[in-house]
């Protein structure tokens, strides 16, 4: 068996000492490296098929993206995206914006509409081709580089450049700059893409996890799926754990909630499966987080070469000849 711990905002420095840490891996937002570990072939990242997972309601047959509420903030060569969830936006305040933005577009035939305070979605316009990262994984990272490219984002682009300067001077981000709040002045559209096929081949793998994308798409493709908690040893021949509470405690700026995350991972996660490991119950245990690291678990040596190894740092000139096997 072998398992994968999907874990954005780990910090690898806090990790133990038996985990090794490559880094320079492609940077991917969790949602798209977990559909590379399902084998949706399609899913690189740029055509998530969020709306439809988190919004299943609606029609099928209706065009829907997700349209983040976001605090853009762009120069020449930068550009800074503040997610919705760190606004501090109240329900009254995105009510006010929707219906600005829904009287702007009714001439389209689109409309905004919101599942929570911070979850928007575009209905209307195909976006099925737009290539576009969830505005959480630009948090923190200069957004200029992920910027929607290629042939069918343009519009998309034009759209968003729409909105921008209606948002621009409305009552609404004009009272909260005087409150000293930053204005949401900008809506980033993503996760237009399509749904994968439910015979897509995911390894005969198992899932924990709580997040509601990771426990959508687990059912779009009949994937069992377990509540995050200590991890349980498994006959499957894949386990994957996804769990978005350290990158959840960021965004809400809450370092205790978020230093409590890291050490519940390590201590319900990590020395568990090292056990495994060290048992031979584990063939190999992969963390990953988004930002291009990858750690692998390695199993304790036994006792005897541990001792070895304390007498070697110790007594260097003693130890010098060969560990006993």
């Amino acid at each position: 068996m072998k398992v994968t711990l999907l874990v954005p905002g780990f910090d690898s420095s806090t990790a133990p000492a038996v985990v090794r840490w490559t880094q320079g891996h492609q940077q991917l937002p969790w949602q798209a490296q977990f559909g590379q570990l399902l084998g949706h072939v399609h899913n690189d990242g740029l055509n998530l098929p969020a709306a439809r997972l988190l919004h299943p309601e609606l029609d099928p047959a209706q065009h829907l993206v997700c349209a983040d509420p976001i605090h853009l903030k762009a120069d020449r060569d930068t550009a800074t995206v503040i997610p919705g969830s760190m606004l501090e936006l109240t329900a009254h305040e995105a009510d006010q914006l929707l219906d600005t933005l829904n009287e702007f577009l009714r001439d389209d035939a689109l409309s905004v509409s919101r599942q929570s305070i911070t979850h928007w979605y575009l209905a209307g316009k195909d976006g099925s081709q737009l290539t576009s990262y969830p505005s959480s994984f630009l948090a923190h990272r200069n957004a200029s580089a992920y910027l929607p490219e290629g042939e069918h984002t343009g519009a998309w682009r034009r759209l968003m450049t729409e909105l921008q300067m209606l948002l621009h001077s409305h009552p609404v981000n004009v009272e909260r700059e005087q409150r000293g709040k930053m204005p949401v002045n900008s809506v980033w559209f993503w996760g237009g893409g399509l749904l994968p096929s439910q015979s897509i081949n995911h390894d005969h793998s198992v899932l924990y996890a709580d997040t509601p994308y990771a426990v959508a798409l687990a059912q779009a493709v009949q994937l069992t799926c377990y509540p995050l908690g200590p991890f349980q040893p498994s006959s499957s021949q894949h386990t994957i754990m996804v769990d978005t509470r350290i990158s959840d405690a960021l965004f809400a700026q809450d370092e205790m909630t978020m230093r409590s995350a890291q050490q519940r991972i390590i201590e319900h996660w990590l020395l568990p499966l090292q056990h495994q490991l060290n048992i031979g119950a584990v063939s190999a245990v992969t963390l990953i987080n988004e930002d291009g690291e990858q750690g692998i678990l390695s199993a304790e040596p036994p006792w005897w070469q541990q001792i070895w190894k304390r007498l070697a740092e110790r007594w260097p000139k003693r130890t010098s000849w060969r560990s006993p096997e």
